[in-house]
């Protein structure tokens, strides 16, 4: 029989709980993975906006220096 995992509120390690078979380890792990995954597509949007940044600052640069010539 597996044991049914269920959302726990609360903050906390690992829990060892006996049962009729013996001690059995629940974890509390909290984390929403619809959250989770909006949060990594919001950062990685982030970093390619900095990365088109940096690559129109370098354009710019390379630009000038093009002129300067």
């Amino acid at each position: 029989m597996l044991p049914v995992v269920r959302k726990d509120n609360s903050a906390g390690p690992t829990i060892l709980r006996d049962s009729s078979h013996g001690p059995i380890q629940v974890e509390l792990s909290n984390v929403d993975l619809g959250e989770e995954a909006v949060n990594q597509i919001i950062g990685q949007r982030g970093f390619e906006a900095n990365l088109q940044a940096l690559n129109t600052a370098d354009d710019m640069l390379g630009s000038l220096l093009d002129i300067k010539k």
